[in-house]
């Protein structure tokens, strides 16, 4: 049912919306006139009818139900089964469905699918093996997960001591550093109406990464009109800076434009840097993208309502500075660190993906009667861990 946008905020009836299926949602709040008194209780299976169609149960408190959200209610066995059952239809259904924009899924389609239904003593023996068995492998891809982020904090701990090694170097401003630092063109000078398919490409926020410049995703302006943006230019070799931040993108976060890119020009909010000789440019994306300097960033910005730099603050910030053949060793010292980490992640990465595919697998055999969940057989998870002790 759609709820006027204007009852929405922070007090009133918590409303679910299809970004809610997945749980990565701020909680929002409906408080206008009553359009029903029924109310999704934690526990309703939820399907996502918009995008990739997914499926999850709803934990929060009574609520409403936005456009575009499913909810299943039913006794705790029949959802259970018809929760295990649904994900491979739903993306059965998602593979099938053509979509030039977003795809959708009606109610109707949902209740055409045609799940197995065996006994209810079956049933029940069945949902008790997959409640162990899945619960295991939850437990398993929870611990790679933890791993993972684990590997993640000890390259920002070496990389900060890295960094800190370097701090009894003088410390400079970086308008000491470069011949010109410049920002993007703001308000009309840029916006969606003037990007085309082809011509020079365009840095944006979603292309600078921490010490890692990203060419995913892509976009161009035409030639010409690039040209007349001159003033916000950049190249292979420049420093592009990131103006804006949040908890997953670190404030000042920078990258080098690699030659692949080629010459074009800067959004809003994106910096480019060019570096003067004092420094080389990977270790002033390096030092900017420290975890020292970060927190400065951070610092800078608080009060604002959304973490922003801008061109005078990242002129001043100061970065230690030592001879160039230091730079170049920790540079190639923290190259060492961050390609041992990115293997491990890459890694850690492929076996959750394997787990979760062995899961829904599992699940699958389980409800359709493919295997026996009364035989006497070796735990999944070691399997999985058998399969990747083989890869290795």
């Amino acid at each position: 049912m759609p709820y006027d946008s204007k009852y929405f905020g922070d007090e009133g009836i918590r409303l679910i919306r299809i970004r809610d299926v997945l749980g990565a949602s701020e909680p929002l709040y409906y408080g206008g006139p009553a359009l029903t008194d029924h109310r999704v209780k934690a526990g309703a299976l939820l399907v996502g009818m918009d995008g990739d169609f997914n499926a999850a149960r709803w934990m929060g408190p009574p609520a409403l139900l936005n456009q575009r959200v499913l909810a299943l209610e039913a006794d705790a066995l029949t959802l259970s089964w018809i929760e295990r059952c649904l994900p491979p239809m739903l993306k059965v259904t998602n593979d099938l469905t053509y979509a030039t924009t977003v795809k959708h899924l009606s109610s109707a389609q949902v209740a055409a699918y045609r799940v197995p239904w065996p006994r209810i003593d079956i049933r029940q023996r069945i949902a008790d093996y997959l409640d162990y068995e899945a619960a295991e492998i939850d437990a398993f891809i929870s611990d790679l997960s933890s791993l993972r982020r684990l590997t993640q904090e000890r390259l920002l701990s070496e990389w900060s001591a890295l960094f800190g090694a370097a701090a009894h170097a003088p410390h400079t401003q970086i308008r000491h550093l470069v011949t010109s630092l410049v920002d993007g063109p703001f308000g009309s000078g840029l916006t969606s109406s003037h990007y085309a398919d082809e011509g020079a490409p365009v840095v944006r926020l979603g292309n600078i990464g921490r010490f890692n410049f990203q060419l995913e995703p892509r976009a161009y302006i035409p030639s010409a009109y690039a040209s007349d943006l001159a003033a916000h230019a950049v190249r292979p070799g420049d420093v592009v800076i990131a103006g804006l931040g949040d908890a997953n993108h670190p404030l000042g976060r920078s990258a080098v434009v690699p030659e692949q890119f080629g010459e074009g020009i800067v959004k809003a909010d994106c910096y480019r840097a060019r570096v003067n000789g004092l420094v080389s440019p990977s270790f002033l994306a390096w030092a900017l993208s420290a975890p020292q300097t970060s927190d400065g960033f951070r610092e800078m910005s608080r009060g604002s309502t959304r973490a922003r730099l801008n061109l005078a603050l990242v002129a001043a910030a100061r970065i230690p500075v030592p001879d160039r053949g230091t730079q170049d060793r920790l540079l190639a010292t923290y190259g060492r660190a961050e390609a041992a980490a990115t293997q491990a992640i890459a890694d850690i990465t492929a076996a959750i993906a394997l787990a979760k595919e062995r899961r829904a697998a599992l699940i699958t055999a389980a409800v359709t009667g493919q295997i026996d969940v009364t035989a006497r057989r070796k735990p999944v998870v070691d399997s999985i861990q058998s399969s990747l002790a083989e890869a290795r």
